[in-house]
């Protein structure tokens, strides 16, 4: 079927049909269309000597010859027309810019010269085939034919005349074509665009984890909307509406493609979805995928592996949605570096998609110009909301840029050439992705950017010409070197007025205006380079073509033209690349905005308390300054109009006008919490709030931390960053605020609690109320000890057990339970009389709904202190779980929260909102990190932890049955050895290893010490293991895990694997070295592999692990150099960040008193760097008896 092609698209080539058909006798011209769309025209011939068309055209069987001429201009007709046609620049600009203006016909016609044959004396027309017509089908097939490139070129029809007028004007000295002639670029030139464009300063410090995604304005109508209707190369009746809809449709089509739910909670993901991904990752860490430039024909580029294979379509959308629907939280702790930033820049790709922030551009290799070019796809970087979000995405890959991008030999000498690049390669490979709107047999197929490869069509020179010249209009500023420059000026008369100018792009010149670019000789060249460019605009703003007719070459802006200028023109010449220099007034323009004030009912009261604060009251205001009554009058006179006030110029917004009447008329009832948050945020509503003095104070006051003395019995001394957190406590607490204390793991929050808790007691605030410590059960052995270390005057009581019982309340200031029985013993808890709520890993409360949360609330306490090193493990919403315990109703409804906070947050980390919250809750908690510099100086490299287990039932009977057996084994050896005085020691040491060995295996697991399966964690030590493997793996933490015994660590491997599904590597004597070091390049470079199991003995020395920032011991062997060697395979020269390590001791065990002596008595502790544990065998049976003995 012959393709429907549009013909005389232009009047010229519609003058050039239409003076044909007049000559068309006999009906011939509609079947030479078929001819034509069909593709009979063979070959067409222009003949340089004659000036006829000499063309091929295949008939039914056989192709026939074609001869069509027009009558030759005279040489004398031709000098007239040129002279004629140099008068008028302006025409001749039009002309140059392949536009045939009506008036050089006019010109044409008063010379005695016809352009158009109007009668069959003035063409002379001749085909070989039998038909006696003419035109004959034949002849019409080219007739067709020539009016399909008359509309491209209007030149052919004076050189079917004879006359190149091109080479005539240059004959005469006119050499304008470097500056009129529309070009494709080379991905050199397109990476030195940014060079010319000011980008927005960010005062952020935006990384990849904060790079913002909040959705950027569409203003893909007011792009596309200043290209021609109708390209050349295109059947399309409007081309540039199908290009608008192709990118809406690819829009959409991602929107089905991938899951965009990678910035959303793992938690809603489910388990299966998660394990395949993780599998999917594990196989694209290994690849280091990244965009590639053609280094062959430096046009083309494509996205490649390590080992420069480019990817398929279908593999690029595989792992485009792998790397988006990955979970935030998965993302940061699964994905490479180089993989994350990867993932990061596509979500930053789709964002600029979305909102149609793209301007189009022919490339073309600069090693061959006779070569189809390629379309790219740039960001629209001058438009300023997306200039704002492209300066952000160059701060946030400024490090990784490289690994993402190989651009070489490409130069780019800044990040933001090199990323202006990258982005508009990013741009482009999405589009093409997506891409499959138009036919291989549509001029516009470019448009899809497939891979050159795949067309079939023969390359024309003029083709990228072609595509250049339709894109001209948002391609202005690219390849010539003049800057067109539009400039308001205000004249005496306070009119304005619009003045055009063009400037040597790399000179320090001034700008040269346009009534003086007509006026002089000299600037020839310029001249042509503002007229085209000044032709161009007048396409989509008629005022640039009165600028030229003009005698002043200004144009006056009426009041109501002012306005559509400020806000439809100018940011579109900005979009374009031509500067905008206008008067400050003008440039800043002032608007009324809407405003609201919040004052105290009372100086008495805080503003937290009930009905507080005073209903907010709104007002206009212009600046700093709100508006009278008179003023407000005057404005609503002119609303939507850009007028005069004083000596500014002020935009009167409907939109705020609107706003400011439907406040005034009809007042928001404000709840107590949307006023709390309106001072605590400084906004409501998106309107800026001002608060009364008393209120500033008040928050001052808030805000600040006075100093607080230290306890007198304090037995610790605090580092100055836990100073300032104590005293941030106790400033809340005497508020009668609740405190969320949300640092780091390591940074001392417990100290900083029970410091807290003893200068409560010392001011008499524990005579009738207590402090009730809430922990997981792992924990409580843990608080005990730290109290009793730290604050030996504070007296404790542990509720927890079988055969618990409450105590009176007269025999404790603190009273410590677990989790379980907060849920079980509800009643009981209640009933005491509270100070302060201390809840400990208070992330365990992140769902509202459980009943440990809903328990935790019905407590009632004065003030409540939650802490928390991992405050927000999956999403946000969990911030909002903790608060409602913390301080009730700050955060509003969960359903107000997640529209207000979550959302915006989370899926577009809105930078805004992200303040917004912080600004909200920050006089309720404190969050230190220790990447913070002000804390980093002060901590230690290594911070180790002594954590205290308790023994379970089962192991405390195990443990005092096996004790039992090896004492009265002891007490034989020492009866034998008094009975016949032998010297039996090496047997009694022997015994006591023994019993070590036994004791120490019990502790660690009973299953391991009884030689049985041990299907699931079966002591206090693997309990605890678990709680602290999760709340590392959520800090993004790789965890060492030693071990003295090959069977536990095949336990831990097992049970850790199976519970939380890590994989986990397990280096012990057995594995051959090969695979050990496989095994450590695993753990040092893959993101999924974060655990550890390691054998003391077989890998204590020798390895570099320091992608692990936790050592956990969960054994120990008392020797104090085997166990710092073994922490030292993760804290050594390459470690980047702070070693978390943790001890395992059993409490009220033989393992607590070893470590006692040995922290008590250094010269113990270097005994056990030579003698280990064998120095114990020496002691007596009655010491032993003491040592080993179980706490009751």
């Amino acid at each position: 079927m012959a393709t429907r092609t549009q013909y005389g698209k232009t009047w010229w080539g519609k003058a050039w049909l239409n003076a044909l058909s007049a000559c068309d006798y006999t009906n011939r011209l509609p079947r030479g269309k078929t001819y034509c769309n069909s593709g009979h025209v063979l070959d067409v011939n222009l003949n340089s000597k004659t000036h006829e068309i000499e063309a091929v055209v295949q008939g039914s069987v056989y192709p026939y010859d074609i001869r069509i001429k027009l009558p030759t201009f005279t040489e004398t007709q031709i000098h007239s027309l040129i002279e004629a046609v140099k008068k008028r620049e302006d025409l001749l600009a039009r002309l140059l810019d392949k536009e045939l203006p009506p008036e050089i016909n006019d010109l044409c016609l008063s010379l005695g010269l016809k352009l158009f044959p109007s009668s069959s004396r003035d063409i002379e027309m001749d085909c070989s085939c039998p038909d006696w017509a003419s035109p004959c089908k034949h002849i019409a097939a080219v007739i067709y034919w020539l009016s399909r490139e008359i509309d491209r070129d209007p030149f052919l029809i004076f050189a079917l005349h004879g006359l190149y007028l091109l080479d005539a004007l240059q004959a005469q000295g006119l050499e304008v074509k470097e500056v009129t002639e529309d070009r494709p670029t080379t991905l050199q030139s397109l990476s030195a665009i940014v060079n010319d464009i000011e980008l927005p300063q960010c005062s952020e410090d935006f990384g990849l984890t904060s790079l913002p995604l909040t959705p950027l304005p569409v203003i893909g109508k007011k792009i596309f909307s200043l290209l021609p209707e109708q390209f050349s190369l295109s059947n399309e009746k409007n081309f540039r509406a199908k290009l608008l809809e192709l990118i809406r449709k690819n829009d959409q089509k991602a929107r089905r493609l991938f899951s965009f739910t990678g910035l959303s909670s793992s938690s809603d993901q489910p388990d299966t979805y998660l394990k395949q991904l993780e599998e999917e990752i594990s196989s694209y860490n290994r690849k280091h995928f990244h965009f590639a430039i053609d280094k062959k024909n430096l046009r083309d580029f494509a996205l490649v592996d390590k080992f420069g294979k480019s990817l398929k379509k279908d593999d690029a959308l595989r792992l485009i949605n792998a790397l988006i629907s990955l979970p935030e939280s998965n993302a940061r702790l699964w994905l490479r570096p180089q993989l994350y930033a990867l993932r990061v820049l596509f979500l930053a790709t789709d964002r600029l998609y979305r909102s149609q922030a793209l301007i189009s551009v022919a490339v073309v290799s600069p090693k061959s110009e006779d070569c189809w070019p390629q379309i790219y796809w740039m960001p629209a970087i001058r438009y300023s909301q997306i200039g704002r979000a492209f300066a952000q995405i160059c701060v946030a890959f400024d490090s990784v840029a490289d690994d993402v991008f190989e651009l070489d030999p490409i130069e780019c000498s800044t990040t933001t050439q090199k990323m202006y690049l990258g982005m508009t390669l990013a741009l482009t490979y999405w589009h093409r992705l997506l891409s499959t709107d138009f036919s291989d047999a549509d001029g516009g197929v470019l448009f899809t950017s497939p891979s050159t490869a795949e067309l079939s069509a023969d390359v024309k020179p003029s083709f990228a010409n072609e595509y250049a010249r339709y894109l001209r209009i948002l391609n202005l500023t690219f390849n010539f070197p003049w800057k067109p420059v539009v400039s308001l000026t205000r004249s005496r008369d306070k009119a304005i007025n619009v003045h055009f100018c063009i400037k040597q792009k790399d000179s320090k010149a001034r700008a040269v205006d346009l009534k003086l670019l007509m006026k002089e000789e000299r600037y020839q060249k310029e001249r042509f380079a503002a007229l085209n460019v000044l032709n161009t605009l007048k396409s989509i703003y008629p005022l640039f073509g009165n600028l030229v007719e003009s005698k002043t070459k200004t144009v006056k802006l009426a009041s109501d033209q002012l306005k559509d200028f400020l806000f439809e023109i100018a940011p579109v010449l900005t979009l374009l690349g031509i500067s905008l220099s206008m008067p400050a007034s003008l440039k800043k323009l002032l608007r009324p905005w809407l405003t609201a004030s919040i004052s105290s009912n009372s100086s008495s009261k805080s503003f937290f308390s009930k009905d507080a604060l005073t209903d907010f009251d709104f007002k206009l205001a212009i600046g700093d300054q709100s508006i009278t009554e008179e003023e407000l009058s005057r404005l609503l006179n002119h609303v939507g109009e850009v007028i005069e006030w004083g000596d500014q110029y002020i935009y009167v917004d409907p939109e705020e006008i609107e706003r400011y009447r439907e406040k005034s008329e009809h007042p928001p009832k404000a709840t107590n919490l949307q006023k709390m948050r309106a001072v605590l945020t400084g906004e409501t509503d998106g309107i800026k709030v001002s608060v009364a003095e008393s209120i500033k104070r008040e928050l001052e006051a808030i805000r600040s931390v006075d100093r607080v003395d230290l306890p007198a019995t304090l037995c610790a001394k605090l580092r100055p960053y836990q100073r300032r957190g104590y005293e941030w406590l106790m400033k809340n607490i005497r508020f009668g605020f609740g405190s969320l204390i949300a640092d780091d793991m390591g940074l001392g929050k417990t100290l900083q609690v029970i410091a807290c808790i003893t200068r409560l007691k010392e001011e008499g605030s524990l005579t009738d109320k207590k402090v009730l410590v809430v922990v997981p059960t792992t924990l409580l052995t843990n608080w005990e000890r730290e109290i009793a270390k730290f604050s030996p005057s504070l007296r404790v009581a542990l509720y927890h057990g079988a055969a618990r019982e409450m105590p009176a309340a007269d025999t404790f200031d603190v009273l410590i339970t677990s989790y379980g029985l907060v849920r079980r013993d509800l009643d009981q808890l209640a009933a005491l009389s509270l100070k302060l709520l201390v809840v400990d890993e208070a992330q365990a409360v992140k769902n509202h709904l459980t009943t440990l949360a809903r328990s935790l609330s019905l407590l009632k306490a004065d003030e409540v202190i939650a802490m928390s090193g991992t405050p927000v493990e999956n999403h946000l919403m969990e911030y909002w779980s903790i608060f409602s315990l913390v301080q009730p109703g700050l955060l509003g409804s969960e359903r107000d929260f997640k529209r207000t906070f979550a959302t915006p947050i989370e899926s577009e980390r809105d930078p805004q909102v992200i303040e917004a919250f912080k600004a909200l809750t920050a006089p309720f908690m404190l969050r230190r990190v220790k990447t913070d510099k002000t804390i980093i100086n002060d901590l230690p490299d290594r911070i180790v932890n002594d954590q205290f287990v308790k023994l379970t039932p089962e192991q405390a009977v195990l443990y005092q049955k096996t004790l039992n057996a090896a004492m009265k084994r002891l007490e034989k050896i020492d009866a034998e050895a008094k009975a016949d005085g032998s010297d039996l020691r090496m047997q009694k040491r022997a015994a006591v290893l023994k019993l070590i060995t036994s004791l120490k295996q019990i502790c660690n697991s009973p299953s391991q010490y009884l030689k049985t399966e041990g299907q699931t964690p079966d002591s206090g030590k693997a309990a605890l293991l678990f709680e602290l493997l999760e709340q590392n793996l959520d800090s993004g933490r790789k965890v060492l895990i030693f071990t003295q015994y090959r069977e536990m660590g095949d336990r831990l491997q097992k049970w850790i694997s199976e519970a939380l599904g890590e994989k986990v590597l397990f280096i012990n004597g057995s594995v051959p070295v090969k695979k050990r070091m496989q095994m450590v390049d695993d753990f040092q470079t893959d993101p999924t592999v974060r655990v550890m199991v390691l054998s003391l003995k077989a890998a204590g020395t020798g390895l570099n692990l320091t992608a692990a920032s936790s050592v956990i011991h969960y054994d120990l062997w008392w020797n104090p150099a085997v166990e710092a060697q073994a922490t030292d395979r993760a804290y050594r020269i390459g470690q980047k960040n702070d070693v978390l390590v943790y001890r395992f001791v059993t409490a009220g065990t033989f393992e607590e008193r070893i470590n006692d002596m040995l922290a008590s008595k250094r010269e113990l502790a270097e005994l056990t760097v030579n003698a280990g544990e064998t120095w114990v065998g020496d002691l007596s049976t009655g010491e032993l008896k003491k040592l080993f003995a179980l706490d009751k």
